[in-house]
Formats: structure tokens, C-alpha cells, sequence
């Protein structure tokens, strides 16, 4: 057989990466217009999680806008996509990326949106942690673009707290990490965490400690001095006017004064410890809104639907990679018993997950310990499953029997120091497992529904779960 040319092998490659490269993107006709956003999302985006974005942007700008005293001059464009390709194909289109700079979105399975001259690209499986956040990135380097290089801690650090605010989330783990550095003697100091040459030569490992640190002392900062005074500081912030000459003008005090300062209140409050539930808890969830005194929504990946007010209803959409639902905003010490109904309300054969768990992650300086059950679809078999799942500082166990059961409910207990999981079957409670091990106080709760992105396997409205009680015994 007669070779072809190379010449004309690789003309044909190019042509044919041409041609793939060249495949425009789909988005719906008309773009959803709000008061400071323009939504243009791909087709095969559902409606569901454009509105959630289009709440939570239009949230983050009211708080902002009013915060930093800013008003965008233009509408912010907003792109949704379907798929990591379409939002490299995106990064070309609409805000001029090379192929090779926007080829790291589609190789690399990230979920970090991106904004820059008033356009914001956000991939599929970003959340709304990350959209709020990167909104007040965009004020800030509105502000003063260097405050990133000579306050990075701080020009960093607000972004993830307005995330965590907007978001009504926690950020237990940053303060465990603080904590643990402290103790450690390992904290990193804030004047070196000030320019961003010292974050550029930091490990992959140091990377998650250095936010954790920048989050702590931004949201020390505000609870110390308010918001307007870090708008002062990273205004007035430059190469000619280090972060340490700023504060020293502004607040009277030097970055180490302050370091030190917020190290003392670490040391001396423990936040965990003034979140134990000392009383035993029954909640129905016939609100409207989750009581936030108790709870809050949580999302590992993806978005998952919550509706309160006829129980709690946990849901997940077709053809989308979900991990979420609510946790505890409480702790647990000592002996406690957690029961819980529910009922499946949409399942499928393959690829889901309900489950309850309690686990400390997060919450110490060691190796976290979880103990999970959960009620699975078939993962690597067609069997359905209640299993009973462990992990104790890095070892773990997993125990499961099949069911057909669509209602039910969960239960982990804790008994002089014995944790012990269960499912209910025709109103009796039915040990699945005992574990011995010592797992450290305090720990959390967390109920959630997760499925895997397989194409075709949810049908039309992916999964559902109802949580009709929960109750939640202890001893004061």
C-alpha cells in the first residue's frame, strides 16, 4: 500500500483541528437580562441553574456594590456552559484566549469560572462559592488592580469571605487550619503573605493553608475594623506604599500588631466549642427557608436542589455531576442518636447516593474520621444497597446488604464511645454495623444525594430523596 505523503498527512490534521475548533457554540436565542447581568447560557444549560446564578449574582451585587461603595459601569456578560470544551471554545469567542490558554479548561477537569472586561465564563460544574467570589475579585481589582500583588492576603482573602457569606456558608476548615498552624508554629507570617511573589513560589500542599490563612485575617479584619477600612487599605495600597505603611496610616497599628492580635483571639475562643448542641433537636423542615440557626446548604460539586416546607427535598438534574445538601452548623460531643425517614421520591438503577453522615473533617489538626450510611444505587453492579461506610484517620471499612427499599430511614448512634449504624424496615430499626474506634469530638453532620455524570441514566429529572423527620438526641 502506497504511503501518503507527510505533507499532506499533517495538512489533513490541521484541517481537521480547524475544522473541530471552528464548531460554534449554541446558546439560547435571547439572553436572561437582569439589573446588572447579562446571561447567555448554552443550550442543554437548565433553566434551574441559570436562576440559581442569576439569584446569587444579582445577591453578591447588592451586597458588594453597597459594601465597596461601587457601581459597575456596564452590565457584567455572563456565559454558561455545557461542557468544558464549550467554555474553551467560549474563551476564544467572546474574550479573545489562545487555544493554548483556553485548551487548560477543557484538559483539566476545573471548576473555576473566569472574568475579565466585564465578562465572566463559568463551567459546568462551578458553584456558587466560586461565581459570588469571583464577583468581589472583579470589584477589587476595579478598586486597585495591585492590591492582589502588595495586599494578597487581604485582596485574596475578602473575595472567599464574601463567598462563604453570600453563599450562607461556613468556613470551619480555614479556622482548623489556623488553629493547627498556630499550634504548629508553622503559620505563615501576613507580611510575607502581603506580596504575591511568596504565593507564586509556594508548594502545591502550602497553597490551601495560605487561603485558609487569608480568609481567617480578612474576616478578622472586618469583625475588627469594618468593611470601609479594607476598602481603604486596598485602595491606597502600591509598590511605593507597602501593606505595612498603609496600615500604619489607616489603622494605627503595623501587619504584625495585627497578626499577632488575631492569633490571641484564636487561642483564647474556639469557635467549635460555643456550636455544641446541648439539647436534643426535632426538625420537620415545614419552613419555607432552612432554619439557619441550625443548618446550611452545602455543595461538593454541581448544584443540588433543596425545598423546605413539606419536609426537606433533596434533588439532583439529569446528565449533571451533583454532590450536596445540608449540614449541621452545630457540633456533636459526647453520646448522641441520630434517626431520620425519608422517602425516594425519583430513583434510578445506577450511579446515586442518599446518605446521612458524621464526620470531624475539617474540624482537627489530624487525619479526619466519617461514618456514613447511605442508601445506594448501584455502582459497579445493578444491585441496590444500604451500606454502612468508616474511615478512621486514613483507614477505612465498607459493609453494605442489597435492598429494594424506597422509604425508610437512618440511623447513627453513639454510646459510650461505640458508634453504630442502622436502617428501618417495617417501623424496626435493623443494625447494619458496630465500630469501637475512638473518633474525636467535635463532630458534624451532614445528609446529602450525589450521582456521577452518566449520560442517559437519570431519565428527565435525575434523583430525588424527601427527608420527612429528623431527630436528634442528646444528652445535656
Amino acid at each position: 500500500m502506497k504511503k501518503l505523503p507527510r505533507v499532506l498527512i499533517i495538512t489533513f490534521l490541521l484541517t481537521a483541528l480547524s475544522s473541530c475548533a471552528s464548531v460554534p457554540l449554541v446558546l439560547e436565542p435571547e439572553p436572561i437580562i437582569s439589573k446588572h447581568f447579562e446571561i447567555y447560557a448554552e443550550k442543554g444549560v437548565s433553566k434551574e441553574r441559570i436562576e440559581e446564578i442569576l439569584q446569587y449574582c444579582e445577591r453578591a451585587s447588592s451586597r458588594l456594590d453597597k459594601d465597596f461603595a461601587f457601581t459597575p459601569s456596564n452590565k457584567i456578560k455572563i456565559y454558561v456552559y455545557a461542557s468544558r470544551s464549550s467554555m474553551q471554545k467560549g474563551l476564544r469567542d467572546f474574550s479573545g484566549f489562545s487555544y493554548e490558554r483556553a485548551r487548560y479548561y477543557e484538559t483539566h477537569e476545573t471548576r473555576i469560572p473566569w472574568i475579565q472586561d466585564y465578562k465572566m465564563h463559568l463551567p459546568p460544574r462551578s458553584d456558587i462559592k466560586a461565581v459570588t467570589g469571583l464577583y468581589a475579585h472583579f470589584i477589587i481589582e476595579e478598586l486597585n488592580k495591585e492590591a492582589f500583588n502588595f495586599a494578597a492576603w487581604l485582596g485574596h482573602g475578602l473575595p472567599i469571605y464574601y463567598a462563604f457569606k453570600i453563599s450562607a456558608q461556613d468556613n470551619i476548615k480555614a479556622y482548623s487550619d489556623v488553629k493547627c498552624l498556630i499550634q504548629s508554629q508553622k503559620f505563615i507570617e501576613l507580611r510575607k503573605l502581603s506580596s504575591i511573589s511568596n504565593w507564586r513560589s509556594a508548594s502545591k500542599k502550602n497553597m490551601g493553608f495560605i487561603f485558609s490563612e487569608s480568609f481567617v485575617a480578612s474576616e478578622y479584619f472586618i469583625r475588627r475594623y469594618g468593611v470601609e477600612r479594607a476598602v481603604d487599605v486596598l485602595k491606597l495600597v502600591s509598590s511605593s506604599k507597602p501593606l505595612d505603611k498603609v496600615f500604619k496610616e489607616t489603622l494605627g497599628a503595623s501587619v504584625k500588631d495585627f497578626e499577632e492580635e488575631m492569633k490571641t483571639s484564636i487561642k483564647e475562643k474556639d469557635i467549635l466549642l460555643g456550636r455544641v448542641l446541648k439539647n436534643s433537636l426535632v426538625e420537620q423542615f415545614s419552613s419555607t427557608e432552612l432554619n439557619a440557626d441550625y443548618w446550611e446548604p452545602f455543595n461538593t460539586w454541581g448544584s443540588v436542589g433543596r425545598e423546605t416546607g413539606s419536609g426537606l427535598v433533596l434533588s439532583t438534574r439529569e446528565n449533571e455531576k451533583n454532590y450536596g445538601g445540608i449540614r449541621s452548623g452545630f457540633f456533636l460531643v459526647g453520646d448522641f442518636d441520630i434517626q431520620v425517614s425519608f422517602a425516594l421520591e425519583r430513583w434510578t438503577k445506577k450511579y446515586a447516593s442518599f446518605y446521612l453522615n458524621v464526620t470531624n473533617g475539617g474540624l482537627h489538626c489530624e487525619e479526619f474520621s466519617t461514618v456514613a450510611i447511605r442508601r445506594q444505587a448501584g455502582y459497579l453492579t445493578s444491585n441496590d444497597y444500604y451500606g454502612s461506610w468508616v474511615s478512621i484517620r486514613g483507614d477505612s471499612d465498607d459493609y453494605s446488604i442489597k435492598t429494594k427499599d424506597m422509604k425508610g430511614g437512618f440511623r447513627i448512634k453513639r454510646n459510650k464511645g461505640t458508634i453504630s449504624t442502622y436502617f428501618k424496615r417495617d417501623g424496626e430499626w435493623i443494625l447494619l454495623k458496630e465500630y469501637s474506634a475512638k473518633i474525636e469530638d467535635p463532630l458534624r453532620l451532614h445528609l446529602g444525594i450525589r450521582n456521577w455524570n452518566k449520560k442517559g441514566i437519570f431519565g428527565p429529572s435525575g434523583v430525588k430523596a424527601r427527608i420527612k423527620r429528623l431527630e436528634i438526641r442528646v444528652k445535656p
